[in-house]
């Protein structure tokens, strides 16, 4: 079984590793979105003059104020959110799990309910480049699932992900086509 950190290509038949937010990344986001929180409630709050938006539009002051507030708001909303996914992520054992049948994952990023997908119902598998990471699109019997290269202990590990799913889905789809052929 391969682990945190054993990578063996030989071996790709199973893998378990955690699978949430770097918890770095999470308070990173934390920290920047309450001082975003933080200065646009500073500045609605101090504000006494409107504002022109793309030289078209003249906000008075009690509009343009509401508009701050707005932006503090979300902010503020993106903040709480880290907060869940850092507590989400010290509280909760999150793995993905893979085996020559299954693949077990959290149901979604802020859930520590899983979700185990039988490779005999996965329909079609697509790797799709995000920004710096990667998602792997998985479309099955049950829905769509995703998984997201940013939640895996590494690049490397994702990678031998993908390679094992890819290799495993065609060897049922061979053995189907196989057994289609033959009834």
């Amino acid at each position: 079984m391969i682990g945190e950190g054993h990578l063996n290509k030989e071996d790709m038949e199973r893998i378990s590793c955690e699978y949430k937010p770097k918890t770095g990344q999470v308070f990173l986001a934390l920290v920047m979105f309450g001082a975003l929180t933080a200065g646009g409630a500073f500045m609605a709050s101090t504000n006494s003059s409107g504002a022109r938006l793309f030289r078209l539009i003249y906000l008075r002051p009690a509009a343009f104020n509401a508009l701050i507030w707005v932006a503090a708001a979300l902010m503020g909303a993106m903040a709480i959110l880290s907060v869940v996914l850092v507590l989400n992520s010290f509280s909760s054992s999150r793995r993905l799990e893979f085996s020559p049948d299954q693949l077990t994952l959290p149901r979604s990023r802020l859930s520590s309910e899983n979700q185990t997908i039988r490779l005999k119902s996965v329909i079609s598998l697509k790797v799709v480049p995000n920004q710096k990471h990667k998602i792997l699109k998985i479309r099955h019997s049950g829905g769509s699932t995703d998984v997201h290269s940013g939640l895996m202990p590494s690049m490397d590990m994702f990678e031998l992900l993908c390679e094992g799913m890819m290799q495993r889905h065609s060897e049922l789809r061979a053995a189907r086509a196989a057994a289609n052929a033959q009834g």
